[in-house]
């Protein structure tokens, strides 16, 4: 029980630390199933293209300025999608990030 708890409290702390380096209007809008099913789409109806990059330790390897930087990066390159992990395999749970 006392290790659940544990646990939840890093991913909930992951994910706040993690939202709290992109500012509000960084965000893409609400993005919902189309109706045939077939593609993602904004709640106005737009294409969502999906295209992402994969930062798995991007909340326990990288300070603020360094994922930032990795940020912004990618979206100069048009990824719409950052895809990490709240807790990380490499004692993601023990280790504090920087």
């Amino acid at each position: 029980m006392k290790t659940a708890m544990v646990v939840w409290r890093c991913l909930l702390g992951s994910v706040v630390a993690g939202l709290a380096l992109v500012s509000p209007a960084a965000f893409p809008p609400d993005i919902r199933v189309s109706a045939n099913r077939h593609f993602l789409e904004t709640v106005d109806g737009k294409p969502f293209f999906y295209l992402a990059d994969t930062a798995w330790e991007l909340f326990h390897r990288l300070d603020r300025e360094d994922a930032l930087r990795y940020l912004d990066n990618r979206a100069s390159l048009g990824f719409t999608v950052i895809q990490a992990v709240a807790i990380a395999e490499e004692d993601g749970v023990d280790t504090p990030n920087p």
